[in-house]
């Protein structure tokens, strides 16, 4: 979408962040609205395993849920003021500056950060209403799937078991 947008090959996009700063930095784009103004609580990006990794694998796939869980928690305290300004934020922004293709810290420094359960769960709300569009537009065509028939929940359960919730269901 970045490079649709620098050749003019597109004019408009729905991307996340960091790609929204980056794009603003260029000058290529304007941010036209946050995904809370159009979307409130929309689950953007989920972690997906393959039913083989599932259960041929379980224990890694447990251990790599434990991880993320953790990643999570550590971007999380990388977190001040609506930006990556908290205790490890330079941390945090060497690990994104390192690992991905945007290397202009600043992009990272002046972004606002990706909304995401601190515990890992995702918001199945929102997961009901993209699988009702879903069947609407025919991409679907499974009448009777649920969100519950394909969402997985167990990982992160158990990984909360393990390492604690920081917002525990009531």
């Amino acid at each position: 979408m970045v490079v649709g947008l620098r050749n003019k090959a597109i004019d408009g996009a729905m991307m996340n962040e960091p790609n929204i700063s980056q794009v603003a930095a260029e000058g290529i784009g304007l941010k036209a609205a946050d995904y809370n103004d159009f979307y409130p609580g929309q689950q953007t990006a989920a972690l997906i395993y393959s039913e083989k990794f599932a259960t041929e694998r379980r224990a890694a796939a447990q251990g790599f849920t434990r991880a993320y869980i953790k990643g999570i928690r550590f971007y999380f305290d990388s977190l001040k003021d609506g930006r990556i300004a908290g205790s490890n934020a330079k941390e945090v922004i060497d690990i994104l500056v390192n690992n991905t293709g945007i290397a202009d810290r600043s992009i990272y420094e002046n972004l606002a950060p990706s909304g995401v359960d601190p515990d890992g769960r995702l918001s199945t709300g929102s997961l009901r209403n993209d699988l009702v569009m879903y069947k609407d537009d025919q991409l679907i065509d499974d009448p009777k799937m649920t969100v519950e028939d394909i969402l997985d929940t167990s990982f992160v359960e158990d990984a909360l078991l393990k390492i604690g919730e920081i917002n525990p269901r009531r």
